[in-house]
């Protein structure tokens, strides 16, 4: 996988995604500290990859969201959001079968800020019953 600069979220690269299963990275542009790993298995890797990217109308129910997530700490909505001229993407088309399996494996080798198992290690694979 190879990072760029993506400018637009809909730009022609990003559009090709649509209907595409796999993994993506999201690292700070300028530190090139790892962000955030993700996946889609559904053939929705266009539209999973994006949400990161959205703005929030002060107007809607997803500024609520934002407000509640920020402020009371609550995991809720979308999931974190970064600014597109502030990182750079990296991602992989796979099979849907692969993207979990390689999502969970960039996990533990990237360490990413933001990805909520990723402190717990091979732990979080574990069924827990």
């Amino acid at each position: 996988m190879k990072f760029k600069r993506i400018k637009k979220r809909w730009s022609k690269e990003i559009q090709a995604l649509l209907n595409k299963s796999g993994v993506y990275v999201i690292r700070d542009r300028f530190s090139k500290e790892v962000l955030y790993v993700g996946e889609s298995h559904t053939n929705r890797l266009k539209k999973t990859m994006i949400r990161h990217f959205q703005s929030w109308n002060s107007n809607s129910k997803k500024s609520t969201l934002k407000y509640i997530k920020e402020f009371l700490g609550l995991d809720i909505g979308a999931g974190r959001t970064y600014d597109l001229d502030l990182v750079e993407i990296a991602y992989k088309v796979t099979p849907k079968n692969d993207a979990i399996e390689l999502e969970n494996d960039l996990i533990i080798k990237l360490n990413p800020r933001d990805n909520e198992n990723k402190k717990e290690g091979l732990g979080f694979f574990e069924d827990p019953f």
